[in-house]
């Protein structure tokens, strides 16, 4: 199959899960013999030329700008699968493609000018049920109002100018929870919502974890993330290790100054692998909803490792359903659920694994989508 990839890089300074989702698939998909064509655009380099922010405003607003079509009819896919087009790419080009579109919806974007359903420490609906301008008055993007405007133009009336939801044969969500508010906020849209995870890289299952060891946090260090709570609640009898970094980090370090937390900043993949081999399970706090189960959950299953998952989120789903480890609703049972993963750790690493190759493996990941451009592509 020929399949052209569209993806808009956002800034190597905030690292991207996205990002590295997107190569990964494409190195997946040409590993299993599909000819395929990445067009691609970097944020990094767009903001070193004179005015990227304005011209970037004005594409968003309008969808004219950089488009991929002439390497589109050039290369002459079989579909093409647009991942992010923000805000390095119009969207003019759109009703036009030259093959069927399949859209992978990696968050809320597409009806929320900050990407999240999330405002001051809370989920937020505001766009959808009282209109988009209230993320100007709100300051949702780059808390400006006069960055947030043009989003809000491009989110009204719950997305539905928005062309990649108007015009893809498919739409792939990350997972069920994120499908269920995509279809909740447009049931227009749920005959074409399809549920693909991504999938990380499998380098085996780590030795048996110990129920000495360390705890893991992996993600960027802010409120949403629920880094904060943890810490304050985190019990003086158990080392947690942090990685990541983010506006908090200086704050967070000075909070857990007097516990055994220790933050390592952001490291490199081999150093992510290694904590996770050396860890007991890692814990999850998100306050978000997340649009798809974490890259550090999932490759806290490729080793073993279960989780500990706080809230209500996409993790936290995946943790209940398929009993990866313990899933509580906040902070006020966090010793009791960090007790019960410990008495259960040879058997829920051993679940977790399971549904590591099961649900979020490559070759998971290549028969779902494989299925997903089946079915949306016309013979020729």
């Amino acid at each position: 199959m020929r399949i052209a990839v569209v993806h808009s890089y956002y800034s190597s300074a905030m690292p991207s899960g996205e990002n590295i989702a997107v190569n990964l698939q494409v190195d997946a998909l040409r590993t299993a013999g599909h000819r395929v064509l990445l067009v691609s655009r970097s944020t990094d380099d767009a903001a070193r030329r004179r005015g990227s922010a304005i011209r970037a405003a004005a594409t968003v607003t309008t969808g004219l700008g950089p488009s991929p079509q002439p390497q589109l009819v050039e290369f002459r896919p079989d579909v093409v699968h647009v991942h992010n087009l923000f805000p390095n790419f119009g969207t003019s080009w759109i009703p036009d493609c030259p093959a069927p579109i399949v859209a992978t919806l990696h968050n809320f974007r597409a009806f929320c000018s900050a990407g999240t359903l999330w405002r001051d420490g809370h989920d937020c609906e505001e766009c959808l049920t009282a209109g988009s301008l209230r993320s100007v008055a709100h300051r949702c993007y780059r808390h400006s109002p006069a960055a947030t405007v043009p989003l809000a133009v491009a989110t009204r009336d719950h997305g539905r100018a928005n062309p990649i939801l108007r015009h893809a044969a498919a739409l792939v969500t990350l997972a069920p929870r994120s499908r269920s508010t995509f279809a909740g906020a447009r049931p227009d849209l749920e005959h074409r919502l399809r549920v693909v995870p991504n999938f990380a890289t499998d380098g085996g299952p780590a030795p048996a974890p110990h129920p000495g060891a360390p705890w893991l946090f992996v993600g960027r260090l802010e409120a949403g993330k629920g880094i904060d709570g943890l810490i304050e609640r985190w019990p003086d009898s158990e080392e947690l290790v942090v990685v990541g970094t983010g506006p908090m980090a200086v704050e967070l370090e000075q909070s857990a100054a007097h516990k055994n937390i220790r933050f390592v900043g952001q490291v490199g993949r081999e150093r992510v692998d290694q904590l996770l081999a050396d860890c007991r399970a890692l814990v999850f706090p998100s306050r978000w909803r997340e649009s798809a189960p974490a890259l550090a959950y999932v490759e806290a299953l490729a080793a073993g490792r279960p989780a500990l998952a706080i809230g209500t989120n996409a993790v936290a789903d995946d943790v209940a359903t398929a009993h990866t480890g313990v899933a509580i609703d906040d902070f006020t049972t966090l010793a009791a659920g960090m007790a019960s993963v410990t008495a259960h750790l040879a058997e829920t690493s051993a679940i977790a694994r399971r549904r590591f190759e099961d649900e979020y493996s490559q070759q998971a990941w290549l028969r779902r989508i494989s299925e997903v451009y089946r079915s949306v592509t016309v013979p020729r």
